[in-house]
């Protein structure tokens, strides 16, 4: 029986995350019932890149996940507080990835590209 790999894009909410993530090799989903799925949902050997203002960076294969206990104050990311809920997320779910290729592309069409970052990054669309 063959394994099949899938494919995700890991929405990072600012540009400083991003440029944390590609610089570590490094995905990090917050400390809530949806980063547990997330977590829950790619496998070693998947692949992945990041999605930011309606571009994706890169291409990264899975090479280890990691659930850390007391993660509060592991960088390389600031824990976060949402202000809908006014709780306070950190990082303790991790996935070490390998770069297998750089690249910016964007997922929309050139005339229409400033209003798909705007949407993308209030959460829209």
């Amino acid at each position: 029986m063959t394994t099949r790999n899938s494919y995700f894009l890991i929405s990072v909410s600012t540009k400083e995350n991003l440029n944390l993530c590609i610089k570590h090799a490094l995905a990090g989903f917050p400390s809530s019932k949806n980063g547990l799925w997330t977590f829950l949902e790619i496998n070693k050997g998947d692949f992945v890149s990041f999605l930011f203002g309606a571009k994706a960076y890169n291409l990264y294969r899975v090479k280890e996940k990691v659930a850390i206990k007391n993660a509060e104050n592991l960088p390389p990311w600031k824990p976060i507080v949402l202000r809908t809920y006014k709780k306070l997320y950190w990082f303790p779910f991790r996935i070490t990835l390998e770069p297998i290729r750089e690249f910016q592309e964007s997922l929309v069409r050139t005339e229409f590209s400033y209003i798909a970052e705007n949407l993308l990054l209030r959460g829209g669309i």
